[in-house]
């Protein structure tokens, strides 16, 4: 289990495009407009997700006191190339693997959308550090060990 990081606690934030986007057709005469989110719709749900985050971590138990950050960028697997790095970051030579110490519980915290883009949050920690969390924000069958596979953009799941 060496080859393994123990985690407690575990941000990943979901950035896609939608499947259907809207369209303007510009060779019609029409001025037709498609409706797409708001600016100020967008900024308020950014700022909610932000607040609902924020009071999430106010209520989650103590971390330890040796703790690391750790930040993993991961892609589109079909349309990114497998050696791309962005300026800045570097090469992950870790197999990817994470193991939560404790019983985990996974939380759907929300999403923000554009029309464009999908911005969805997700956080899981150990069951021990809940003690004052809202329970409807818990998934019922959260994952023991979940590898980075698992946070690929790629996987489908519900809107």
């Amino acid at each position: 289990l060496s080859h393994l990081q123990t985690v407690t606690e575990l941000y990943q934030f979901k950035f896609k495009y939608k499947k259907q986007v809207p369209q303007m057709d510009i060779i019609s005469n029409q001025e037709k407009l498609v409706k797409g989110a708001c600016c100020q719709d967008v900024s308020q749900a950014s700022r909610l997700l932000l607040r609902k985050l924020y009071l999430l971590m106010q209520n989650l138990g103590p971390l330890p006191n040796d703790i690391t950050l750790t930040m993993k960028l991961l892609y589109y697997s079909d349309v990114t190339p497998e050696d791309y790095q962005p300026p800045g970051f570097k090469e992950d030579g870790s197999p990817g693997d994470l193991l939560f110490d404790g019983d985990p519980v996974s939380l759907r915290m929300g999403s923000v959308s554009t029309g464009f883009h999908l911005m969805k949050v997700r956080v899981t920690t150990e069951k021990k550090r809940m003690a004052a969390v809202e329970s409807s924000l818990i998934q019922k069958k959260g994952p023991t060990k979940i590898s980075h596979q698992g946070l690929d953009c790629d996987e489908e799941e519900e809107e």
